[in-house]
C-alpha cells in the first residue's frame, strides 16, 4: 500500500533521505531540512513524495520533482 507525504511527515521523510544518502556513502551531501522539504512538497510544490507501507507502517519512499 502506499500514502501520500503530508506535511506532518516531512521530518520522516528527511530520516528515509538521509538513510539512503548514508546507504550510498553521500550523507555528508546531504543539504534537505525540514523547512526546505516543507517549503518545496507543501508551499511551492515542485515535489510530490509517497511512502511505500507495510503494516501501516512507512518502510520506505519515493520523491520526485515536476521538472
Amino acid at each position: 500500500m502506499f500514502r501520500s507525504a503530508e506535511e506532518k511527515d516531512t521530518e520522516l521523510l528527511l530520516t528515509f533521505i538521509r538513510a539512503l544518502a548514508d546507504y550510498e556513502h553521500m550523507l555528508d551531501d546531504v543539504v534537505a531540512t525540514e523547512e526546505i522539504l516543507s517549503d518545496w512538497l507543501f508551499e511551492r510544490r515542485v515535489a510530490e513524495a509517497f511512502f511505500a507501507l507495510e503494516d501501516g507502517v512507512a518502510v520506505g519512499f519515493a520523491l520526485y520533482f515536476h521538472n
